[in-house]
């Protein structure tokens, strides 16, 4: 390699027989990736004035331009089928990703952020690329489709992420290769709220929703394939869902008083939410599609929250009926039907809402009080037993799919004030340890565990 400059070499994976590629000529050649048939590599070099994408034979012969853009292109690499190469381009004026085919023909935009973005890496499958972006303040992995569409953040921090590779990666084509066990999640990290997703350990955000109005209030679908949740996008609170990636955004309900708080049943065939449709707050059912709406509470209180029993014979909800709001629970079939009356499950002298069932159905978690703690009900003996959980005070519980924790979130140091910051919390029933998921210096409220096996 001549001084100053950079040339491409092969070597066998022993790291014998090491040979140069371009070390004839007096350029910069780098970035090389392998074709998917191992049969071509592309690879940048300044050989002819600006940067630019070529490719040869694994000898170093049959060498080809594919660019001629006037400004620098670089980082190229390979869709799975070989058939497109993401690269990356000043043309621009900006570091942009872009996608064209493999013989340079049709060069298009796959951003067009005024940031930086940079490292494009294919999914296994070819319907995304994942890339490297400076657009959320620190460098941050992002991905979208080949052609710009369904945008979505991969991390979010205070540290720098970049040069994601996807290799080895599967997924069905229709959503990013998410893993089982993730928590969504309302966050104003984005600067309003927004659908997020994270680990259980507080690692790899993804943003789920961009929409200027406030996404709120998720449930998943009981495959964990979809959310539905709560925005005013459309000026007024309705009920939406979307698909686990983010995308496929549809909307449920249209009627002009506000909707809350959706809940899938466990067969997937019904949403209940408590809806202002009556000039107070009671519980409907509707189709996910949003055909056949019914009303299952009408009273003069209001009633809200609902959540379906894990084997979806029972839908629990909130009522202020007796005075305080406490906990009801009224039978359904899977029609849609109800089966009985509403029955009383807690007695407190306090208000008590924001419940979850524990997947096996054996007990309800909860929140009681001001500021408020969790409390779990064992249902078969009615008894009531208040949770530690450290210092501060817990809103929301939602069970992990194994029922060993449950993720809260909390308004500490306290006390509770509007407009204070919340943080994530879960807390270890066995070992009593209560950890930290999110940042205590911007709100992050409503964690939903995923279902353990996604379809």
């Amino acid at each position: 390699m001549q001084k100053g400059k950079a040339d491409l070499h092969l070597i066998d994976v022993d790291g014998t027989d090491e040979r140069a590629l371009t070390a004839t000529r007096t350029a910069n050649e780098m970035t090389p990736a392998w074709s998917p048939d191992g049969t071509r590599i592309a690879y940048a070099s300044d050989h002819e004035g600006d940067q630019e994408i070529y490719t040869m034979d694994t000898d170093g012969n049959d060498v080809q331009r594919l660019t001629t853009s006037a400004g620098q292109d670089y980082m190229p690499y390979w869709s799975p089928d070989g058939t497109q190469i993401a690269f990356v381009t000043m043309r621009d004026g900006n570091s942009d990703i872009y996608v064209m085919s493999a013989d340079g023909s049709e060069p298009r935009p796959v951003t067009g952020d005024p940031a930086l973005d940079s490292f494009p890496a294919w999914s296994a499958d070819g319907q995304w690329i994942v890339f490297g972006s400076e657009r959320a303040r620190t460098t941050d992995i992002f991905m979208s489709r080949p052609d710009g569409s369904d945008l979505l953040q991969l991390t979010a921090g205070a540290g720098e992420n970049w040069a994601a590779d996807w290799r080895g990666a599967a997924t069905d084509g229709t959503t990013p290769p998410l893993t089982t066990g993730w928590i969504a999640f309302t966050s104003t990290r984005s600067g309003n709220p927004d659908i997020f997703l994270m680990q259980p350990d507080g690692s790899t955000w993804v943003q789920l929703t961009t929409d200027a109005g406030e996404d709120l209030a998720s449930s998943w679908s009981p495959d964990g394939s979809q959310l539905a949740f709560m925005s005013d996008r459309t000026g007024n609170l309705d009920v939406f869902i979307m698909d686990a990636d983010g995308g496929n955004v549809r909307q449920v309900t249209t009627d002009p008083a506000d909707d809350f708080w959706p809940a899938w049943s466990p067969d997937g065939a019904w949403l209940a939410f408590h809806s202002m449709h009556t000039g107070n707050a009671d519980i409907f059912l509707i189709r996910p599609d949003g055909t056949d709406l019914r009303q299952i509470t009408d009273t003069d209180s209001d009633e809200g929250e609902p959540e379906w029993s894990p084997d979806g014979t029972q839908i629990m909800f909130y009522s202020g009926r007796d005075g305080d709001f406490e906990l009801f629970v009224v039978d359904i079939d899977s029609e849609g039907r109800i089966q009985s009356d509403p029955r009383q499950l807690t007695a407190n002298d306090t208000n008590d809402g924001c419940a979850a069932w524990s997947p096996d159905g054996t007990q309800i978690a909860y929140m009681g009080g001001f500021p408020p703690a969790i409390a779990v009900l064992d249902v078969a003996s009615a008894t009531n037993t208040t949770l530690d959980l450290g210092d501060g005070d817990g809103w929301c519980p939602s069970w992990s799919p194994d029922g060993a924790e449950i993720a809260f979130y909390s308004y500490r140091p306290g006390p509770y004030r509007d407009g204070k910051p919340n943080a994530i919390f879960v807390l270890n029933r066995a070992s009593g340890e209560v950890r930290q998921l999110t940042p205590g210096d911007e709100s992050n409220w409503h964690p939903v565990w995923q279902p353990q096996t996604p379809g």
